[in-house]
């Protein structure tokens, strides 16, 4: 399997239950949003022992690191993997100067409690999701 086909199963596979709830789910939408999205420059795939367990989606501006995507196969979470790959692009904005955004479905309480734990702020909220920063300010650190 390639990444690009890894990456939509592992998303429609962490993602279906919340899109189904909120709009329902529709392949032939999700396929066309994927492709007209899809840069694989954007996207690290995370491996452990040499097999592909997730994969994380960072988009970058000159102040700001936004995880867009961050999604670990169900066997992978629980382990501490995620908050580790968290905490090291938190730590690597905060040398830069930058603030970390992420999001999340509202049904989402696994992950909500995660970026809160992890010390993110929710500064603001849409119809399905939170929308959560972790600011720097020149005496943030870890």
């Amino acid at each position: 399997m390639d990444d690009k086909e890894f990456i939509y199963n592992l998303k429609k596979l962490s993602n279906y239950k919340y899109i189904e709830t909120i709009w329902g789910w529709d392949e032939a939408y999700q396929e066309k949003d994927f492709d007209s999205d899809f840069n694989l420059h954007d996207f690290q795939m995370v491996t452990v022992d040499g097999k592909d367990i997730g994969f994380i989606q960072i988009i970058e501006t000159s102040e700001t690191v936004n995880i867009t995507e961050i999604h670990l196969i169900s066997a992978a979470q629980g382990k501490g993997i995620g908050s580790s790959i968290i905490r090291n692009i938190i730590q690597t904005a905060l040398d830069q100067g930058k603030t970390v955004c992420i999001g999340c479905f509202k049904e989402n309480k696994r992950a909500f409690r995660l970026y809160l734990s992890l010390g993110f702020k929710l500064i603001d909220t849409t119809e399905s999701h939170y929308l959560m920063m972790y600011r720097y300010t020149p005496q943030t650190s870890l």
